[in-house]
């Protein structure tokens, strides 16, 4: 992301915000607990959901509507997480894609 637009900048603000959110402490450390488990884990789904619903409005509002898709990026990202980890942050960026649509 190119950190010096004005809309980046609001991005990067909000993000600021939900990482210092201690709400958002406890879905992480569920995301960490899920290191060594199978990417059909029965708590993905729950965590995914709990993750989305934690992303403020506002976030998904400033996302720039037809903006530019890296390809590659999301496998890039996800190869970094176990399985259970991966199938987590690709709902959650599936989501930011949905909502950023609508």
């Amino acid at each position: 992301m190119d950190a010096t637009s004005a809309g980046n900048q609001e991005i990067f603000a909000l993000l600021g915000t939900l990482v210092a959110d201690p709400a958002v402490v406890e879905p992480y450390g569920r995301l960490d607990a899920l290191a060594e488990a199978p990417a059909d884990d029965p708590r993905i789904a729950p965590l995914a959901a709990d993750l989305v619903a934690a992303v403020p409005d506002e976030l998904f509002a400033a996302i720039p509507k037809g903006g530019v898709v890296v390809t590659g990026f999301k496998e890039a990202l996800l190869a970094e997480y176990a399985p259970a980890q991966a199938e987590v942050v690709s709902r959650l960026m599936d989501a930011f894609v949905e909502r950023g649509r609508g």
